[in-house]
């Protein structure tokens, strides 16, 4: 009998230690959507980053249109590609790509980025070659 509850207990203990693991996950950023200057008609853009697995979708009219991570060390990601006939970019800053280093880089990091005023994590959006709305995360 001793030796059920011990299975029992360690049942209980993979339970709760996996529940955890599964609230103390980052919740990915989202982008509040922001309605095209250019463009008949309007696009819809919006956008998440998951911040665990550095994953950037970018959407437009609630479809996923673009898609990219960050390489190490590096903030700016441009993405490229096509909606509706339309030719589309992204040309995107995440200073919390290397803010979020830690150590002497992230401390660096972010004081050159606040000197600059680059503090923030956004994408601008473009519809052929035209400025249509800035995401920010």
């Amino acid at each position: 009998m001793a030796r059920r509850s011990t299975v029992s207990n360690l049942s209980v203990i993979t339970v709760a230690a996996t529940l955890a693991a599964a609230c103390a996950s980052t919740p990915p950023r989202e982008a509040l959507p922001q309605v095209s200057k250019v463009g008949d008609p309007p696009i819809t853009w919006a956008g998440s980053y998951d911040v665990e697995n550095n994953r950037l979708t970018l959407t437009a009219n609630d479809q996923p249109v673009m898609r990219g991570s960050f390489p190490p060390f590096t903030p700016v990601m441009n993405l490229d590609g096509t909606f509706e006939d339309s030719s589309i970019r992204a040309e995107c800053y995440f200073a919390s790509v290397l803010n979020e280093q830690g150590g002497l880089f992230g401390a660096i990091s972010t004081a050159v980025q606040s000197k600059n005023a680059k503090t923030s994590d956004t994408c601008k959006m473009m519809v052929n070659a035209e400025e249509a709305a800035t995401l920010n995360f």
